[in-house]
C-alpha cells in the first residue's frame, strides 16, 4: 500500500494527473479495484487493495459487472 501511495504521489507531482491504483491477484480483479479506487476516491484515497478475500468478495457483491466493464 505504501508503494502504491508513493507512485500515486509521484505521478500527480510530475504530470499533474490524479490516478487511481487497484491492487489484486489478477488483471480482472485489479481492474475492479482500480474502478473502486476512482469511484470512492474520498473513502479510499485512490488506492484499493483486493488481495484480501473478504474485501474482494464484499466489493464483488457491491458492484454490478456492467458498471466496471460496461454494457456489451
Amino acid at each position: 500500500m505504501t508503494l502504491a501511495r508513493s507512485l500515486q504521489y509521484e505521478i500527480k507531482l510530475k504530470t499533474g494527473i490524479p490516478v487511481g491504483i487497484g491492487i489484486a491477484n489478477t488483471k480482472t480483479l485489479s481492474k475492479l479495484a482500480n474502478h473502486a479506487a476512482k469511484r470512492w476516491q474520498k473513502q479510499t484515497g485512490g488506492v484499493v487493495d483486493l488481495r484480501d478475500p473478504i474485501r474482494r468478495d464484499k466489493l464483488l457483491k457491491a458492484l454490478p459487472v456492467e458498471e466496471v466493464w460496461g454494457d456489451r
